[in-house]
């Protein structure tokens, strides 16, 4: 009986392979109509507008800090603003003393670098509540800039390669602040925010990377326990961490899609409307996008890295000019193993939604948000003289009875 039902199955796969080598075989429709190849429709619908666009100060995950020059020539600087883990003891008295410890993390390009900068440690002004869009991973949105208040340090000029780890004394009225609103309780705390605060940049020539791992505040505080009062001496972590970004000059210019994680680059893309009834079945929407490899890219660079930097996101039903939560990403893939500067989405579900509901097509176009990245891309535009390079959608349909 097993090798009977193995043999049987065995045959259906064969014929079922057969089936899918010849180019000729129908296909059926939801009805199980007939649809054969002479009946599908392919239509190429190259990119109607291209809109570049950012805002002044974005808000990105990870701990960068120093000024640098993007392949596009605009210099990029770069804050960072950390939240540490909050105090959670009760029956607290007084604040003694508060200290940072803190060093950067050297990746292997930057180890032999001897380019520095100079920065102070600042307390903000005005700290986001935990729930705020300002410090989740996830968020598309542009965000309000931080207010930076006091200088909480003397200045410091460091190799960007030094990962010595520096200890600097907070002043007492910083500890003191954190213990005061501790004393209010837990959301209290969660709205002040009293454990955040920034490296500001005053000059430099490259960019740190600030460890996460490896930087804590140290506070030394007395509570009372049911019998005495006792000394208490703790490290926090880093609980929170982005980093605000400028650039100089903010504009692009519009001869192609620029794309770059750490400053906010993105890009609308519109496609003209097909003229295509809710009657149409579509049987696949790609779209396809080629980078200018001259622009930031190393051929010689390792695949790994070609993989991981290369990777780009399309945000779709996003037709308002602002950045809706509610966003849906699609990956995009290579072309082809050969074609790692050729990307492709696969936007059929969406198409056909939007065919049903008599709307256009805009996309929002952004790169995968890499922490401590400023790799940029170039992708050709609509009015590229290869017609190859443009932006362009591939629909293949049909039309339903």
């Amino acid at each position: 009986m097993n090798l009977t039902r193995f043999l049987f199955s065995l045959l259906a796969l064969c014929l079922f392979l057969s089936a899918c080598g010849d180019e000729n075989v129908d296909l059926i429709t939801d009805n199980r109509d007939f649809i054969s190849p002479n009946e599908i429709q392919i239509d190429t619908l190259f990119l109607d507008e291209g809109t570049n666009f950012r805002n002044d100060f974005v808000n990105t995950r990870g701990a960068l800090l120093g000024r640098t020059t993007l392949a596009d020539g605009r210099e990029f600087r770069a804050t960072t603003i950390l939240r540490f883990v909050p105090v959670t003891d009760t029956g607290l008295v007084r604040a003694l003393s508060a200290r940072l410890r803190f060093r950067f993390f050297v990746d292997a390009r930057a180890k032999s670098s001897t380019k520095s900068i100079t920065f102070d440690i600042r307390r903000v002004e005005n700290p986001p509540r935990w729930d705020s869009t300002q410090w989740r991973a996830d968020s598309v949105f542009s965000r309000t800039p931080f207010t930076f208040a006091e200088s909480l340090s003397p200045s410091f000029t460091m190799l960007v390669s030094d990962t010595t780890e520096r200890v600097i004394d907070l002043p007492f009225a910083f500890a003191e602040r954190i213990i005061e609103s501790a004393k209010r309780g837990s959301s209290f705390l969660r709205d002040t925010a009293a454990t955040t605060i920034a490296f500001v940049l005053s000059t430099g020539d490259s960019i740190a990377n600030i460890s996460l791992t490896r930087t804590q505040l140290e506070l030394t505080y007395d509570k009372r326990t049911p019998t005495t009062v006792e000394r208490v001496n703790q490290f926090f972590d880093v609980l929170e961490s982005v980093y605000t970004v400028q650039t100089t000059p903010d504009a692009l210019p519009n001869d192609a899609l620029y794309l770059a994680s750490s400053t906010g680059d993105w890009a609308r893309l519109k496609f003209p409307r097909l003229q295509l009834s809710t009657r149409t079945q579509l049987i696949s929407a790609n779209l396809i996008l080629v980078r200018d490899t001259l622009f930031s890219f190393s051929p010689d660079t390792a695949r790994t890295t070609i993989d991981q930097e290369n990777q780009l996101v399309i945000i779709v039903d996003t037709l308002q000019p602002g950045i809706s939560s509610g966003y849906r990403p699609i990956p995009f893939g290579y072309v082809g193993e050969r074609d790692i500067h050729r990307y492709r989405a696969n936007l059929t579900e969406t198409y056909q939604r939007a065919i049903a509901r008599g709307e256009p097509i805009e996309f929002l176009l952004r790169p995968l948000l890499l922490q401590g990245s400023t790799v940029a891309f170039r992708i050709y535009g609509k009015d590229d003289p290869v017609p190859e390079r443009r932006p362009r959608l591939i629909l293949s349909y049909f039309r339903t009875q």
